[in-house]
Order: C-alpha cells, then sequence, then structure tokens
C-alpha cells in the first residue's frame, strides 16, 4: 500500500515504547517503593513539601548524608531523556490524533512522507485549520494541479488524492482505515492520555528528587555544622 495510518503508526510506536519502559518503570517504582523510617520531620525541617513527598512517591534516605553519585546523575539522565522523548512522542500523535475529524482519517503517503486527512468524498491538509481541501471536482477543475504546481502538496500526493476518488481498491483501502480509525480512535486516545500523564508523573517525581536530595545535604550539613559549633 502507499500509504501509512496514523492508527497503524501509533500502535506501533507505542507497543515499542511500553516494552521498552517496562524495565525501566519497574526499576523506578522499586526504588520510589524501598521502606524508609518515619523522618517526616525531617522533611518538614528542611522545609520540603510533605505532600509532595508522598504523591510523587519520593524516598530519600537519612540514615546517611544525601548524596547524588556520578552514577546517579548520569542514570537519572538517561530515564529523564527516555521519558521526554515518550512525552514528546505521545503528545505529538496526540494533536495528530484530534486533528482527525469524524467520518475521516489520517495517512501518510510513504513516497514523500506527507500527513494528510482523507474522507470518503474529500482529502485536506491534515490541521485543525486546513488551509487546502481536494474533491474529485478539484481534481477535474484542475484545483489539485495548481496546489501542486504552487508546491503547496506534491505531485505524488495530488496524484494519489486524485486517483482515490475513482480508484475503486483505494476507496476500499480508506474506508477501511475510517471504520480502522472511529474504533480505535477512542482507546487510542485514553493510551495516549495515560501515557502522558504517567511521564509528567514520572519526571515531576525524579526532578523533586533530585531537588530534595540536595536541599536535604545542604539541611543535614547545616544541622552537623551547628551542633559541631555547640559542642566546641
Amino acid at each position: 500500500m502507499l500509504t501509512q495510518s496514523l492508527i497503524n503508526i501509533f500502535s506501533k510506536e507505542m507497543i515499542g515504547t511500553v516494552i521498552t519502559a517496562l524495565p525501566i518503570i519497574k526499576a523506578i517504582l522499586n526504588y520510589l517503593n524501598k521502606p524508609l523510617d518515619d523522618i517526616d520531620d525531617i522533611y518538614k525541617k528542611a522545609k520540603l513539601s510533605t505532600w509532595r513527598i508522598r504523591f510523587f512517591m519520593i524516598k530519600i534516605s537519612t540514615k546517611e548524608i544525601p548524596r547524588l553519585t556520578r552514577a546517579n546523575v548520569i542514570l537519572f539522565s538517561i530515564v529523564l531523556l527516555f521519558l521526554f522523548g515518550s512525552l514528546a512522542t505521545g503528545s505529538y500523535y496526540g494533536v495528530k490524533l484530534l486533528q482527525v475529524r469524524p467520518g475521516w482519517t489520517s495517512l501518510i503517503l510513504k513516497e514523500t512522507d506527507e500527513w494528510f486527512l482523507i474522507s470518503e468524498t474529500e482529502a485536506s491538509e491534515h490541521a485543525f485549520h486546513p488551509s487546502w481541501h481536494l474533491t474529485e471536482k478539484s481534481c477535474i477543475s484542475g484545483e489539485a494541479t495548481q496546489l501542486a504546481n504552487d508546491k503547496i502538496i506534491t505531485p505524488q500526493l495530488k496524484r494519489f488524492i486524485c486517483d482515490s476518488f475513482t480508484n475503486t481498491d483505494d476507496k476500499e483501502n480508506i474506508m477501511k482505515s475510517i471504520k480502522d480509525t472511529t474504533h480505535n480512535k477512542p482507546v487510542i486516545t485514553f493510551l495516549i492520555s495515560i501515557i502522558t500523564v504517567g511521564c509528567i508523573w514520572f519526571i515531576t517525581s525524579l526532578i523533586l528528587t533530585l531537588i530534595y536530595t540536595l536541599r536535604l545535604k545542604k539541611f543535614i550539613i547545616r544541622e552537623h555544622e551547628k551542633a559541631y559549633d555547640y559542642l566546641t
């Protein structure tokens, strides 16, 4: 087939992302779920927000002075890069999915890597407010050719869209893609929302862990210095 649908592409991306993310998510949750003594008092004295600590499952041991080793920083950086990448990917496909109107489907022309929206009788730019629309009448009148001449769309996309209005096989493929999109869009929208919220939660948790570790380290060192000065 000359095109790929957004639904199929995102499904492949999502499966790959989830498979890759599972061990990382498991490691993070195991780290955050480590049992610690009740140290709310120390957190409060260090002026750390206890509700954020509970909500984002932040766990920083105070059995010794908290510190960030080079290995910790590298690991946190890798995980944050992965999470930011997942968030960007999910947001990108989420916006694309929201642009698909009822009775339409989102396709990519493989030859030119062009995104476009198409229904049974009309095609348009892949946008919330498309700058161009094409119908069978537009192809006959020469409007489609003019768009290609103006380099708004490529000749290949113009040819595919115009052919799809009359070619039986293309029509069947487009109708199948429309049905798949209509059927799967709610599920994929929900999954994108979960991925987005989950990434934001993990990113916030990791960033706060870094900030609070440094803040707690500074507080404990200052308390040790006060105790030393008092004793001497």
